[in-house]
């Protein structure tokens, strides 16, 4: 018998080269979840490090749109009147806290790049100051607004014979007189009128009419309740130019008459006895 050789497959082979087992994602999303719990606890320690501090932290907040306001009154009213960790300042909170100052009508608090905190603000204008006891500051919705710190008066018009039953910062002026004194102060300020003269002070305590004063030399204006019209107004200012082509004042003009303006001059250099003139306006055409 002759001898053959095994021609089948090899029963046993060789062992390949080892492989070695990676670390599986799930150990990765432990290990990051383990660090990120630690830096968790220890944030107030981590905040206090001198790293952090150089990081992170703001000395200052920026402010924008205060007119009025002072910067240092803007950042104490948002409580942000004090270094501010970047990471960890609750914006939200200290703009709430912000749109509660009577002064402040919208505020906005971010963050902003080269690791800074803005905070923008649009303030109440002052439109009238009134007097009811005291003198009151308000925007043109009548919002008592409460004095500033500097002690500074806006130059707006005084407004006289209003009632203000609730005096707190904040509360709006309910008194229909001041209402009415606010139509009169848009309608003098209509381009179309172009009054050379800014007002000084407004009187509506007579329900009949309103007294206007005019600047700077203390023209008393007496018109209708209401305001009058366009017409009425730009008469004002021709009788007003008039006078002062002539180097005339006046002590009064009245306007209660839809068509006459009766005028009482005053010589700028004659301290005469006040002398009467009146002005007839040509009538209405068409």
């Amino acid at each position: 018998m002759s001898r053959s050789s095994y021609q089948g497959r090899a029963l046993w082979t060789a062992p390949g080269p080892h492989r070695r087992r990676g670390i599986r994602p799930g150990w990765i999303v432990l290990a990051l979840l383990a660090v990120t719990g630690g830096l968790w606890l220890s944030r107030d320690r981590l905040a206090k490090t001198p790293p952090y501090r150089a990081l992170f932290i703001v000395r200052q907040a920026s402010v924008e749109g205060a007119e009025y306001l002072g910067e240092d009154e803007v950042r104490r009213a948002a409580g942000l009147d004090r270094p501010l960790d970047f990471l960890r300042a609750d914006l939200g909170k200290a703009r709430a806290k912000l749109a509660k100052s009577p002064r402040v009508a919208s505020a906005r608090i971010d963050r902003a790049p080269l690791r800074r905190i803005v905070i923008t603000i649009t303030e109440r204008r002052p439109a009238a100051i009134v007097r009811g006891g005291r003198l009151f500051e308000t925007d043109g919705r009548g919002v008592i607004l409460p004095p500033l710190v500097s002690g500074v008066m806006p130059d707006v018009p005084i407004v006289s014979g209003v009632k203000v039953a609730d005096a707190r910062p904040g509360r709006a002026i309910a008194d229909p007189r001041f209402a009415r004194a606010l139509r009169h102060l848009a309608a003098l300020a209509r381009p179309e009128v172009a009054l050379a003269n800014p007002v000084s002070q407004i009187d509506v305590s007579d329900p009949r009419r309103t007294i206007v004063t005019l600047a700077p030399d203390g023209i008393d204006v007496f018109l209708p309740a209401e305001p009058p019209s366009v017409r009425t107004l730009s008469a004002l200012r021709v009788v007003l130019a008039d006078l002062a082509s002539r180097n005339l004042s006046a002590s009064s003009i009245d306007l209660m008459d839809d068509e006459v303006v009766a005028v009482r001059p005053v010589p700028v250099a004659v301290s005469a006895a006040d002398t009467s003139l009146s002005v007839t306006r040509e009538p209405r055409r068409g």
